[in-house]
Parts: structure tokens; sequence; C-alpha cells
């Protein structure tokens, strides 16, 4: 059962708290969420001075269980986070193998400043914010 407890009080969320662990088994499997990593830890280590011995506990705050959930889900879709600096990169190379095989006529005179990798990989975070699809490699180029 789930149940939620809300309090401006630290001291009745702890009660709530020590009320639910209290009724647990040692080894049961319990996941403490806490404001900050701190918090949950002071839990679980005042837990396990009243309890004697416990073990299954496992302490997160709510931005570190957000971003473990976030992971899995990134993980799922085969894809990894990246850096601006690793687009930026990328960005570099890409321009470099294209100009080496001349495949780039719009922007050629520009490709070699040393900006234009920044400036990609930018315009290409913009347009991924904004939901744009990358243009299928088999389609004729926009002119």
């Amino acid at each position: 059962m789930l149940r939620v407890i809300t309090s401006t009080s630290a001291a009745a969320r702890l009660d709530a708290a020590w009320h639910f662990l209290e009724h647990r088994p040692p080894a049961a499997e319990v996941v403490i969420v806490g404001a900050s990593r701190g918090a949950a830890d002071e839990l679980a280590r005042s837990l396990a001075r009243r309890a004697g011995a416990t073990f299954g506990l496992t302490r997160f705050s709510l931005t570190e269980l957000a971003a473990r959930a976030a992971a899995a889900r990134v993980a799922a879709a085969r894809r990894l986070p990246g850096s601006q600096a690793g687009a930026e990169a990328v960005a570099a190379r890409a321009v470099f193998d294209a100009l080496a095989a001349g495949e780039l006529k719009y922007f050629a005179p520009v490709a070699s400043m040393p900006g234009f990798p920044k400036a990609l990989a930018r315009t290409l975070h913009e347009l991924r914010l904004a939901g744009i699809a990358g243009l299928d490699p088999s389609e004729p180029a926009l002119h």
C-alpha cells in the first residue's frame, strides 16, 4: 500500500517514516528517498542503531532517484547522455571528414572557420529541442 505523508514539520515526516519502518522485518528491501542523500543516509543510520542490524536499505535523494529512472529509460532507448563538448567534437569530426571528401558545397566557405563546429552542434541541439526530425538521407537535398 502506498501512503504519502505531507507535512511542513520534519519531525512529523520522520515519525511517519519510523512508523512505517518499525513494522518491517530487518531483512526487508526498503527504498528510502530523502530531500537529500544525507537525510536518507541519516534515517538509515538511525534505523540501524535502533534495530541493531539491518540490510536491504537503499537510499536516494529525490534527484538521484529521478536520475536513476531517467538513465534506465535512456538506456532502454539505446542512447547515451552527452555533453556540449562531446557534441562539438563529433560536429568538428563530421565537418573535417565532409570537407576532406568535398561533400560540403553551401557551407564550404565557412566550414573551416573555428566557430563552425560549435555553431553546427548548437543548431542541431536547438532543432532537436524543437522536435524537428532529421532529414532522410535518401531524399533529395533542399536548396
